[in-house]
């Protein structure tokens, strides 16, 4: 297991927001419809969702201040972030909802470090080697 305080998650999250921005910026228009096949998702449509798909983190962390997921409708969540993705239809829609959206976290995680985010965050780096057989 590797163990992430707070300040890195929050370092790593920003260098991630930052790169995707970077590349959905450098993606000229006339390719955000590109589809690698027929039933694929387009470019366009990926990065909303990569946009949107943070927003229900912040909303729940930082606006409503959730401390428990008991209760939560995960399903009526899905479906307002699906809303929100079919809105975002234009390059510079989708630049404009990554900066406001990656400004909002900045904001927060560098607010709220180590106030309401756990202090440390396990990350599972898949299953463990079997032990070496004895050498005979």
């Amino acid at each position: 297991m590797t163990y992430y305080g707070s300040k890195a998650l929050a370092r790593n999250a920003r260098t991630v927001r930052k790169n995707t921005l970077t590349i959905a910026e450098e993606i000229p228009e006339d390719k955000y419809a590109f589809r690698p096949a027929p039933d694929s998702s387009s470019v366009a449509q990926i990065l909303s969702h990569i946009t949107v798909s943070t927003r229900g983190n912040h909303e729940m962390h930082a606006v409503a201040k959730i401390k428990t997921m008991v209760g939560v409708d995960f399903a009526a969540r899905v479906r307002e972030r699906e809303a929100l993705e079919k809105q975002l239809h234009t390059k510079a829609q989708i630049l404009d909802a990554l900066r406001k959206d990656g400004e909002a976290w900045r904001r927060i995680s560098t607010r709220s470090r180590n106030r309401s985010w756990p202090t440390r965050s396990r990350s599972h780096r898949g299953p463990s080697r079997p032990p070496r057989a004895a050498s005979r």
